[in-house]
């Protein structure tokens, strides 16, 4: 029998239903269309968390059933009786700091992905941060996989001025596309303060060159009068209202919420508090990031360390108890990534260098948590770092295709992998 295009885009759901006698290929396409066709999608938002620098994934879950370790970091090895126990029967556990995360997992609303990081790891905070934005190892690959994801699936339907917020200065490269108008934060009064008009040439400084997608945050230099685009070009290149952006964020900032949870004082929890304020009052916007630096932890790590777990779980911990008491934590989701993690063994600074495969986390209203992957073996290394067991890649198609509703082939071309916690 001959089945037409449309008869199949129709018949989405039915096909997910069909389950393992059908195609894998067929079954993400069709998990894909199942998700557009479901309205409930439209509304979900992702939160990046991004750890800047490294995170040790080791001492984040750590294997503490397996004897290398101890034997690999023998002061910075974790007891197993201060760990927040996760799976006794495989042994790993959670650092002590992280008990707001223990608690998320117990909730099922901790997905903890082990030994996620991709083929030939790239050791350079540089370039292994660009894989990782970019959603791709090929150097031919020059936008962000979020961006792109923008560009394909939202940029036609989204109505809203502020679209992609970040909080910082500098757009992330994982929004790097010509039509994704991120706007940050921090940067309102760079480009938008209070004694000029909204044409100045501040604005036209930050989003200059995006009709070629270049990203103006890296883009160095003196400004030359060419490059400069004027407000109505702004508008026209990026689809956004930089302007009305401006002023709904402004307006926000100067009449911040009472959160329903206790947020840390970080500049981080600073950040998801503000996201958690324009999710509650419906602003439309689709993708947030913020990020939290100092994991490049070559020397004293332990109490470093130790601080920036307890800032990550019991932020983002607030954050998703804020949202649930709004009852909008369901249509949340924050993934949590490093660059890279940590090497084995302890340098003989009390630190650790620059490794390989990680830990990332996803967590949220819509998450199914428990632990994916298998944790990498401490003894069948590659050259003295962990062996990954899961493509990032994969990650970021399951959060495409089954979370955010679209066809993952559209951002990351010819990827198949996919997890299972959405």
């Amino acid at each position: 029998m001959i089945i037409s295009r449309r008869q199949f885009l129709n018949s989405g759901a039915t096909v997910v239903a069909a389950g393992a006698t059908v195609p894998a290929m067929l079954m993400n396409l069709a998990h894909a269309r199942a998700a557009e066709n479901d309205k409930s999608t439209k509304d979900r938002v992702l939160v990046v968390f991004e750890l800047s620098g490294g995170n040790d994934g080791i001492n984040t879950l750590v294997p503490y059933k397996d004897p290398a370790y101890a034997k690999m970091r023998p002061t910075l090895a974790i007891a197993e009786k201060d760990l927040n126990i996760l799976d006794a029967h495989t042994g790993v556990g959670l650092h002590p700091s992280m008990t707001g995360f223990a608690d998320l997992f117990k909730n099922k609303q901790l997905a903890v992905i082990q030994g996620a990081g991709y083929p030939q790891a790239n050791r350079s905070h540089f370039r292994s941060m660009e894989i990782w934005h970019r959603g791709s190892p090929d150097n031919a690959v020059t936008t962000g996989f979020l961006g792109r994801y923008y560009e394909t699936a939202c940029a036609k339907d989204n109505a809203s001025v502020v679209p992609i917020i970040h909080y910082g200065k500098n757009r992330p490269e994982i929004f790097k596309a010509g039509k994704a108008p991120a706007m940050s934060v921090n940067a309102i009064d760079d480009f938008y303060p209070m004694n000029q008009k909204p044409e100045s040439v501040a604005i036209s400084t930050l989003y200059k060159n995006m009709k070629a997608g270049a990203d103006p945050a890296m883009a160095g230099g003196p400004m030359k009068p060419e490059d400069v685009l004027s407000p109505t070009e702004i508008v026209q290149a990026t689809g956004m209202d930089i302007v009305k952006g401006t002023e709904v964020i402004k307006k926000l900032l100067k009449n911040p919420r009472t959160p329903k949870a206790e947020y840390p004082t970080d500049r981080s929890s600073a950040g998801l508090k503000v996201f958690a304020q324009m999710i509650v009052e419906n602003l439309g916007t689709k993708l947030f990031y913020v990020s939290l630096g100092g994991f490049d932890t070559h020397a004293r790590q332990a109490e470093g360390h130790s601080n920036l777990m307890a800032q990550l779980s019991s932020s983002i911990s607030a954050f998703l108890a804020d949202l649930k008491a709004e009852n909008k934590d369901k249509d949340v989701m924050v993934m949590v990534f490093s660059e890279f993690g940590r090497r084995t063994k302890e340098n003989g600074s009390a630190g650790t260098d620059h490794g390989a495969a990680s830990v990332m986390f996803f967590a949220g209203g819509s998450v199914k948590g428990g632990l994916y992957g298998a944790y990498p073996s401490l003894s069948d290394l590659d050259d003295g770092d962990l062996k990954y067991k899961v493509d990032f890649r994969d990650c970021y198609a399951t959060l495409l295709e089954h979370y955010l509703g679209t066809s993952a082939d559209r951002i990351l071309p010819n990827h198949k992998g996919r997890l299972d916690f959405v």
